[in-house]
């Protein structure tokens, strides 16, 4: 092939590159994507949710009970037997994402409870060593008199494909509740889909075999409840 054509054939292909790049915001993750690259941490959807959650703080009472996560909390509705809720869960979200919003929620300091779930999202980024350490980070910056709340990560449904992720989930949640276990301050909620047998644990989920349905919310708002019945009506 002639090298002038080879040329011209270069010059289309990177002007085709710079057009996708323009018009798609996104066009760089679909590449990084390709290669198996995971998108970044703290997309503009994140940045966003943030943002509307903060306009909330001002109104946010005292003793209030806050639930911080990815979707799995974002999801979940307590305000029926806890109208103390504070809902700051954010889908897609990571260990490091927690970290880097904590101090701008003005009211968690005087929060009475705070559950935390979260690091299913982290599996691309980090090990579980680090997800842990990240973990203990968010709970230093927790008050003290505060009551700390470990929920497991739902596992994703035996028929998942990714085998090594269902493995780290499991020893994440092995791995949580030692932490809980360590400390007079933390309590792990094991989750019932922890025990079941699989095939009940996967109807659990949603047809995705990752998010929880609405059996699944049944399952973790009774835990709560329970673990709450004080935070939420003192």
């Amino acid at each position: 092939m002639p090298k002038q054509k080879l040329f011209w054939m270069y010059l289309v292909v990177l002007h085709l590159l710079l057009a996708l790049l323009v018009t798609r915001t996104d066009a760089y993750q679909m590449l990084l994507g390709y290669f198996g690259v995971p998108p970044a941490e703290g997309g503009e959807y994140q940045r966003n949710m943030l943002a509307f959650q903060l306009r909330q703080q001002p109104f946010i009472q005292k003793n209030s009970v806050h639930l911080l996560g990815d979707s799995h909390i974002q999801g979940l509705y307590l305000n029926d037997f806890c109208p103390k809720a504070v809902n700051l869960g954010i889908g897609g979200d990571t260990t490091s994402g927690i970290l880097a919003r904590l101090p701008y929620y003005s009211s968690i300091q005087s929060a009475s409870a705070v559950v935390l779930l979260i690091g299913y999202n982290d599996l691309p980024y980090r090990s579980n060593i680090k997800i842990i350490e990240q973990y203990q980070q968010v709970l230093a910056q927790l008050a003290p008199r505060t009551k700390k709340l470990l929920v497991a990560i739902p596992p994703p449904a035996s028929t998942f494909t990714n085998f090594e992720a269902a493995q780290r989930v499991q020893q994440l949640n092995v791995e949580l509740k030692k932490l809980a276990e360590g400390s007079s301050q933390l309590e792990f909620i094991a989750g019932t889909w922890q025990t079941l047998p699989v095939e009940a644990a996967d109807k659990l989920l949603l047809t995705d075999g990752i998010h929880l349905a609405e059996s699944g919310y049944d399952v973790l708002r009774s835990q709560l409840r329970q673990a709450l019945a004080k935070e939420c009506h003192e």
